[in-house]
């Protein structure tokens, strides 16, 4: 029996002597994996910035702090110009989960957070996680147009930022892509290697004391702004964007600016 005893008490000693070795093991792999994982992302983000040309205005985009990045959308090559600018920092974008399905673009865009929504029904699961994103501190980056453009003109926006800016306070910064419509279109399969330019705007905050959106805020001094305030707000942050980025209205836009 006592012999019996001390075998057990070995075999004790001998698993806890294992734990500390296996953990610190894992801890060594995580560490390495991330590693790993931060060189990749940089060596891929700095390939890419041999397409950027200039950044406009770069001091405008902000190195700390919540955001939320507003742009146009000409091609798929949009967010890995912005992952090239900002390859010291992770991106939170906002996609379609069919992005997955395309191989070599869905393990890209993993290279920062992603987001999946469902474009007919958002639901209120996506809003909730992309507010504890800014809470959190960081910069979410939205498409209002929802798609790329077929024709290279400015198709008409949605307004689900419109809300989140305001729920959240976090600023607006409209940045307009120029030229990445002709380097990977949505007809194109392979990139051609052309230069292509970023415009930065002025950081928007969507409140009454902002002079852009006064009118707006007078015509309901005691009630909430509904979906069509709430849509006008977003065409005329887009309409910055369109003039900076040189393109036109799509002639499916319906709305009159």
């Amino acid at each position: 029996m006592a012999k019996s005893i001390i075998e057990i008490r070995k075999i004790i000693l001998r698993r806890r002597k294992k734990k500390p070795f296996l953990k610190r093991n894992l801890t060594v792999y995580r560490l390495l994996r991330r590693r790993f994982f931060q060189i990749v992302r940089f060596m891929v983000y700095f390939g890419f910035r041999l397409w950027l040309k200039k950044v406009h205005d770069s001091h405008r985009l902000p190195k700390e702090g919540p955001a939320i990045i507003i742009s146009n959308h000409l091609s798929y090559y949009d967010w890995a110009v912005l992952s090239a600018i900002y390859w010291d920092r992770y991106l939170v974008f906002i996609g379609n989960k069919d992005l997955l399905n395309r191989f070599f673009v869905g393990w890209l865009m993993q290279l920062n957070v992603l987001i999946f929504i469902n474009p007919v029904r958002p639901g209120f699961s996506y809003f909730k996680e992309v507010i504890k994103k800014l809470r959190e501190g960081q910069i979410l980056v939205i498409y209002p147009e929802g798609t790329r453009s077929r024709t290279g003109k400015m198709l008409e926006p949605k307004n689900g930022f419109v809300k989140i800016a305001i729920k959240t306070g976090a600023p607006v910064i409209p940045v307009a892509m120029s030229g990445t419509y002709e380097i990977l279109s949505p007809h194109k399969k392979l990139p051609a290697f052309r230069r292509c330019e970023v415009f930065v705007g002025e950081p928007i905050f969507i409140n009454k004391k902002n002079p852009m959106f006064k009118d707006i805020y007078k015509r309901k001094p005691t009630e909430s702004l509904d979906d069509d305030d709430q849509k006008e707000i977003a065409f005329r942050i887009m309409q910055k964007i369109r003039k900076m980025s040189g393109q036109e209205w799509d002639e499916t836009v319906s709305f009159e600016y």
